[in-house]
């Protein structure tokens, strides 16, 4: 039975530092859960940089995919070249975009990487219309 209620309190602890960021309740005896070396130094760091590492990663490569996709459902006259050259420069300009930003040195390009969503996929779609045009001339 002690087994139980220390394990229920466990659980009430770590839902407590999960869900609030900080601990609600006190712990029943300190020599058995000590505050420094809590979950939430474990689990809440390590679901942060875990979930900011897969959207900073999603930011850098998704949005040229989905210029692609926007340009090849809305822009049926543009053709692949256009579309590929347009895809590279605007991976490019991402990553050289970040790396401005982690410098601090972006300047009106300063944002948060969620941003890189519109910006990469506005980059395809207006880079292959205007390689499409100069194409045409």
């Amino acid at each position: 039975k002690k087994n139980k209620m220390f394990f229920g309190k466990v659980m009430i602890m770590n839902h407590a530092i999960l869900k609030h960021g900080k601990i609600k309740a006190k712990p029943a005896r300190k020599d058995r859960f000590d505050q420094n070396f809590s979950s939430k130094i474990f689990f809440q760091s390590l679901f942060e940089n875990l979930i900011q590492a897969v959207n900073l990663i999603g930011s850098l490569f998704y949005p040229t995919v989905l210029g692609i996709f926007i340009v090849a459902f809305f822009f049926k006259s543009i053709k692949s070249n256009a579309v590929f050259i347009a895809a590279i420069i605007s991976q490019l300009l991402i990553i050289y975009i970040h790396y401005l930003n982690t410098q601090g040195t972006a300047g009106i390009f300063t944002m948060g990487f969620l941003w890189y969503n519109a910006l990469g996929c506005l980059m395809v779609v207006v880079i292959s219309f205007l390689l499409k045009i100069f194409k045409d001339k």
